[in-house]
């Protein structure tokens, strides 16, 4: 692995990246003034209270979660494929990166009132999904790069081959979203319930 961050220099500045944007999404939320605190928690609140009161619609989630989703995924594929894809890749995916680190201290910071089995169940499909996200925004980030090359750099690369490969890139991170959005929209939140 650390071989491989060494030769793949992408690869390396995308860890990087999400671990500082994740711990810089940490301190923003300490420093965050306790009004805004509140307008930016008021979304997870809701969805707790909704689940406190067993009144939480499923399909709605699954409606919501799945057009995010894709929306997220067909924008990251399709900028893939553009010489600017790089940056507007990763600033997508920073955006996620740092809501996601909000929404984390949001829990553990009610750690006292909710249980350590709440908190992993209600974080672990989203990092499942960030996972995702990674792979996504680096296959695309590098197709990017390849069209750079190729363009200004005069570059030699079997192109054909890449693409073929960028899609099954889709097809896989497409299909274990859907997954994860079954699973999170239907099953997950039912256990929830038993657990709040």
């Amino acid at each position: 692995m650390i071989k491989f961050m060494k030769k793949n220099k992408l690869f390396s500045i995308l860890i990087i990246v999400t671990t500082v944007v994740f711990f810089l999404g940490m301190i923003f939320s300490i420093l965050l003034d306790s009004s805004i605190k509140n307008i930016v928690y008021e979304n997870m609140n809701t969805y707790l209270e909704e689940i406190r009161n067993h009144s939480y619609s499923f399909s709605s989630l699954f409606y919501s979660s799945f057009s995010r989703i894709y929306l997220f995924i067909g924008c990251i594929w399709i900028f893939g494929i553009s010489i600017i894809g790089i940056i507007v890749s990763f600033s997508f995916y920073l955006i996620e990166i740092f809501l996601f680190s909000m929404e984390s201290f949001y829990y553990l910071s009610k750690i006292s009132s909710l249980s350590i089995v709440f908190i992993i169940l209600t974080l672990l499909p989203k990092m499942i999904q960030l996972l995702l996200y990674f792979f996504l925004v680096y296959y695309s980030s590098s197709f990017s790069l390849i069209l750079f090359r190729l363009l200004f750099l005069k570059k030699n690369f079997p192109l054909k081959s890449i693409f073929k490969r960028y899609l099954v890139i889709l097809l896989i991170v497409s299909i274990c979203s859907l997954f994860l959005i079954i699973l999170d929209s239907f099953i997950t939140v039912k256990i929830l319930m038993y657990f709040i």
